[in-house]
């Protein structure tokens, strides 16, 4: 259950070398909040064990070059008195989050033999020909691959404190910042914080639901993909 209130935020950081305790929180993170997501659903074949296999491969793959961001909050039935609230999944310019490595073909091997051969025929169909409309923009920015927060916990300012941070740290560095999404809702919570469309494509999930967007966003208005 979701809370309206705003929550006690302890910490917002970078986790440069997550415990298994913390991958093990951000991956349950992931999975509590995308539960319902379509395009997760999609790719996994609505296969609740592949799905969980899936973010715990996001989380694994993103401590190998990535960067893992949590927002820390106040909870007295958590140990320690504090749990992970948020969770960003960000690869810094030149970096993905599935290639560029040999340890994350391992990782990676795991999935690709769980994943179901109709969801490679759907992404090659649908989803790929969007990701290169966004290709030069992914691979020049801090780009958020994934953003959750724990349902126990949304509505009460942890994401929107977590993109203010990401945002901050790309300032710092001179880099834009960027992410995707086909998820409705989440897409709302990144316009109120100032990130805007430089991409939007139509999107078929071939789930017997309405047609999804597919979309690239800034907060940096002023960059356009390359023709």
């Amino acid at each position: 259950m979701s809370t309206n209130t705003q929550l006690e935020i302890q910490s917002i950081e970078r986790l440069t070398n997550p415990s298994l305790e913390e991958r093990s929180q951000c991956s349950t993170v992931l999975q509590d909040a995308y539960a319902a997501d379509r395009y997760v659903r999609k790719v996994c074949g609505n296969r609740p064990e592949t799905c969980l296999l899936y973010h715990e491969t996001v989380i694994g793959c993103t401590t190998i070059d990535g960067e893992l961001w949590v927002t820390k909050v106040k909870d007295e039935n958590a140990a320690g008195g504090t749990t992970i609230a948020s969770v960003a999944c960000v690869s810094p310019p030149e970096k993905t989050t599935f290639s560029g490595s040999s340890d994350k073909d391992e990782i990676l091997k795991r999935l690709t033999e769980k994943a179901p051969e109709s969801a490679e025929d759907w992404a090659s169909e649908h989803l790929h020909p969007h990701y290169k409309r966004g290709r030069d923009f992914n691979e020049k920015s801090l780009f958020i691959e994934a953003l959750a927060t724990s349902p126990k916990y949304q509505r009460g300012g942890s994401a929107t404190a977590l993109l203010s941070r990401l945002g901050e740290s790309a300032k710092e560095r001179g880099e834009r910042l960027g992410l995707h999404t086909s998820n409705a809702s989440a897409a709302k919570l990144f316009e109120k914080t100032g990130f805007r469309d430089f991409y939007s494509g139509a999107l078929d999930f071939e789930d017997g639901g309405d047609e999804g967007r597919y979309r690239i966003m800034s907060n940096d208005s002023g960059w356009t993909a390359s023709k």
